[in-house]
């Protein structure tokens, strides 16, 4: 029977931060900014208050590492599924693009982002994250293009598309439509197909 080592002080902290991070997420996503108390993210990860003060200064502190954490999520998870991706990569790209703007975890982004419209605090500390963010969709972007299209054009176009289908996500619990999504799909990419040539 082999024994398992203990986890160092190190990686208990790490594991506890992590648990405070996943809670916040949860918890933005299912009650929203507002309710997303030091309390309600306590409650989640199974921690006291005390505890997450050791691992975070402020509750603002919590949200934007959340904020972070969703961010790279969508990286990674945007890479994988390109890199299994068959057929046309452009295709697989509005696909993708559409699916994690669609995706659970979006909403918290969406929550936040929205909140950060009139909570200047909140923009402000969210702002390294955000670009972060931008910087990570980029170089995918770029890698999905390659050369076919020069920095700018293919920054306008990537957030193009992730405009659409976020407005699409946002908007799809008010307004229906859903068997409109492969014409949507269908409309986004003869536009990327037409201005990457």
């Amino acid at each position: 029977m082999s024994v398992r080592p203990r986890r160092t002080q190190a990686e208990r902290r790490a594991k506890t931060r992590s648990s405070i991070v996943q809670a916040a997420i949860s918890a933005l996503h299912d009650v929203g900014y507002a309710s997303t108390t030091i309390k309600e993210i306590c409650a989640r990860a199974g921690i006291s208050q005390g505890g997450l003060f050791r691992h975070f200064e402020t509750r603002l502190d919590v949200i934007v590492a959340a904020a972070d954490e969703v961010a790279t999520r969508h990286a990674v998870a945007f890479a994988e599924a390109m890199s299994q991706a068959t057929g046309d990569p452009l295709e697989a790209g509005v696909r993708v693009a559409r699916e994690r703007c669609h995706s659970p975890i979006n909403k918290v982004w969406h929550e936040v982002m929205l909140t950060s419209r009139t909570d200047t605090t909140l923009r402000e500390a969210l702002t390294p994250a955000a670009e972060r963010h931008r910087a990570s969709i980029l170089a995918l972007a770029h890698a999905l293009f390659g050369e076919q299209l020069d920095r700018d054009r293919a920054e306008h176009l990537v957030w193009w598309v992730i405009q659409t289908f976020d407005g699409e996500a946002l908007g799809l619990p008010i307004l229906g439509d859903p068997e409109g999504a492969e014409e949507r799909i269908a409309w986004v990419l003869q536009i990327v197909r037409a201005e990457v040539g």
